[in-house]
């Protein structure tokens, strides 16, 4: 599947210590194929590296399936976002 080899290529790229390889975009390739729990760990991680595209989170489609879930709620109040 696509979105897993773009998750293996940015978990590579991180650890070879490239510079640019957004924990937000891994969040979002980890929420498009279902594995929430991932999704909401590389959210916080975008969160704590301060990742400028945590901005895009409540117009982002991708996180649709995760909206329901307690941790996007707590997480949206965290970033001080209106719910």
């Amino acid at each position: 599947m696509a979105a897993h080899k773009g998750i293996e290529a940015l978990l590579t790229r991180r650890k070879s210590g490239i510079r640019f390889s957004s924990s937000y975009l891994i969040a979002e390739l980890y929420a498009s194929v279902g594995e929430k729990d991932q999704a909401f760990l590389w959210l916080n991680t975008a969160l704590e590296e301060h990742d400028a595209f945590v901005r895009r989170l409540p117009v982002d489609t991708n996180f649709d399936a995760l909206r329901s879930d307690p941790r996007y709620t707590e997480f949206v109040r965290k970033m001080g976002f209106p719910q």
